[in-house]
Parts: structure tokens; C-alpha cells; sequence
């Protein structure tokens, strides 16, 4: 068994660091390490067009019952979720 830890303490660096926003990745930095884009919408698309689904259908009920979109409660806290 050797001494050395796991982890490798970096020594403490007074100075600076770049960082170039791109559209290759997300952003890198001046010693090379690249972070990727977070590519969110791609990752929520299936859950955004269920969620697009069930406001339809809200709406498509309250114009049925002859009421409001405004007056029609689920149809809106449906709406803020889909705008989130």
C-alpha cells in the first residue's frame, strides 16, 4: 500500500484563468478543461409535449362547457407549468 491519497491537492494559484463561451461547447477554459453544453431542451422535449398535450386537452374542455379560459382554473396552473 502506498501513501500517496486519491485526491490531488492542486497547489493554490494566484493566477488567472480564461474562459471562452463558444458554440462548440458550452465554455472553455485557459488550462483546457471543456465543459459541454447542457443541451436542456433536447433532455425535456418528450416531457414538454405531454405537458402540451394536457393543456390542450383543458382547453378544448372549458370551450366545451362554454367557460372562460380565464375563469378555468386547471387551465391555467396547466399554462404556468408548460411556460416553466
Amino acid at each position: 500500500a502506498s501513501d500517496e491519497s486519491f485526491v490531488k491537492v492542486s497547489k493554490a494559484t494566484h493566477g488567472h484563468v480564461g474562459i471562452d463561451l463558444n458554440t462548440d461547447n458550452f465554455l472553455t477554459d485557459s488550462e483546457g478543461n471543456i465543459v459541454p453544453n447542457p443541451r436542456y431542451y433536447r433532455t425535456i422535449k418528450g416531457k414538454l409535449v405531454k405537458e402540451q398535450r394536457i393543456l390542450s386537452r383543458r382547453q378544448q374542455r372549458a370551450k366545451k362547457e362554454h367557460r372562460s379560459l380565464r375563469d378555468s382554473k386547471n387551465y391555467q396552473k396547466q399554462r404556468l407549468l408548460v411556460a416553466k
